[in-house]
């Protein structure tokens, strides 16, 4: 017996209790996959934008990832239901997250100048 299986059969592993909870299993890790290669090309996307800088602020690494994690998790919640789990979701989900933040900012600034139309012709005192 190798060392491998005695650690594997001394930890208790639990089982899922329920097997409809057993069956939304590879469901819940495609979803969370998906999620993660959002992410993951949102940090590509931040060392390819600060390649020359020496030092990344956190604020910034914070703004990168939560975009990411956030088109990945639209993208999963919109997709996956309709497509179903599939490597196209997958692929789609890392180019989803390495332009989440050029997205997010193109939302900014269309919101930006939007308010400004609206309330540049508001009352004045």
């Amino acid at each position: 017996m190798n060392s491998i299986s005695i650690i594997i059969k001394s930890m208790d592993i639990p089982s899922a209790p329920d097997p409809e909870v057993k069956a939304l299993m590879p469901r819940i890790a495609f979803f969370l996959s998906v999620i993660a290669i959002a992410g993951l090309g949102s940090i590509a996307k931040l060392l390819n934008d600060y390649k020359d800088a020496p030092e990344i602020q956190q604020k910034i690494w914070f703004a990168y990832l939560t975009s990411g994690l956030l088109a990945g998790l639209v993208l999963a919640l919109i997709l996956v239901e309709s497509y179903g789990p599939s490597y196209f979701l997958i692929g789609l989900a890392g180019l989803a997250g390495f332009q989440s933040v050029q997205l997010l900012t193109w939302g900014a600034l269309s919101l930006q100048s939007f308010v400004e139309r609206v309330f540049k012709g508001g009352p004045k005192d």
